[in-house]
């Protein structure tokens, strides 16, 4: 069965972590109740790191990273500890070629 592709706002920064901006992690949190079946993966596609091409990250146990700043210190004190795919990062990587889309496959520390 093939999911929706879904776009999910996180608001500003951490704030929604944060109780600052409750509409938002009352969406977020209900996503999972809406689909039909507990998907097998989730792929993340985001404008929040630039590379000069498409980069596919396949560690196997990815880190959360901080891409802002200025909030107050228990906003970087989040974890979330998923579990990352080299084997789809492998497969998105082929989809990719056949469409001779450019694109690297790397864990993220190496970028």
């Amino acid at each position: 069965m093939r999911l929706p592709a879904i776009f999910v706002t996180h608001g500003g920064g951490p704030l929604p972590l944060l109780g600052k901006q409750p509409f938002i992690e009352t969406s977020l949190a209900s996503i999972g109740s809406n689909l039909p079946i507990v998907p097998k993966s989730i792929v993340v596609i985001t404008a929040h790191w630039e590379t000069d091409i498409v980069s596919i990250n396949a560690d196997p146990s990815p880190s959360l990273l901080f891409d802002y700043s200025g909030f107050p210190p228990e906003s970087y004190r989040y974890s979330y500890n998923a579990r990352g795919s080299p084997e789809l990062a492998s497969t998105i990587a082929d989809l990719l070629a056949e469409k001779s889309i450019p694109h690297k496959v790397a864990s993220i520390r190496q970028w």
